[in-house]
């Protein structure tokens, strides 16, 4: 899923490989490329694996969130190697090859699955763990929206691992 926020002045790539989807997905994915105190308009295409991603629109990505092995091999070389904040899931993607310098590891299936046994909520702690990169200070809203957006049964869930994706930023937030 390719989001991309834009204003007058600047614009912000964002770029989740294989996210799951949840009823608004979009909105609130959209929604973490939203700047506090603008209405910016935003645009998002969904990304399938299968089909080609062509980022020459807008230009390259500012960051670009990887859930499988796959994904950042076909996509990768759609980010630009010394700008593109590249984050994975590191236990499914064993690195992230060089020239890429800006990296960022989260362990989102892993976490997932020790914690909460369910790696359905990866993508959750994989948000969690990227909010504050993309616009900071959003949390809150993003755990409003999360909460309203899953159903009922699995909003508790939902919300702890997107707490401890936040959790896991904040102890290990990229330099």
């Amino acid at each position: 899923m390719r989001i991309v926020a834009h204003d007058e002045d600047s614009m912000t790539n964002l770029f989740f490989s294989e996210v799951h989807r949840h009823g608004k997905l979009e909105d609130f994915l959209a929604l973490t490329a939203w700047r506090s105190g603008s209405s910016m308009p935003f645009d998002v295409a969904n990304a399938e694996l299968h089909q080609q991603v062509n980022f020459s629109e807008f230009g390259r990505p500012d960051v670009m969130v990887f859930m499988s092995e796959e994904a950042l091999k076909r996509l990768l070389s759609e980010a630009d190697p010394e700008r593109t904040l590249v984050v994975y899931d590191d236990t499914l993607i064993k690195s992230v090859p060089a020239p890429y310098t800006k990296i960022f590891a989260v362990p989102a299936t892993g976490q997932a699955e020790k914690e909460f046994k369910n790696r359905m909520v990866a993508n959750i702690f994989m948000l969690g763990a990227v909010i504050e990169l993309i616009n900071p200070g959003s949390f809150d809203v993003l755990k409003r929206i999360v909460a309203s957006s899953v159903p009922k049964k699995f909003e508790e869930l939902n919300i702890k691992a997107l707490d401890a994706g936040y959790e896991y930023y904040r102890t290990h937030k990229p330099q």
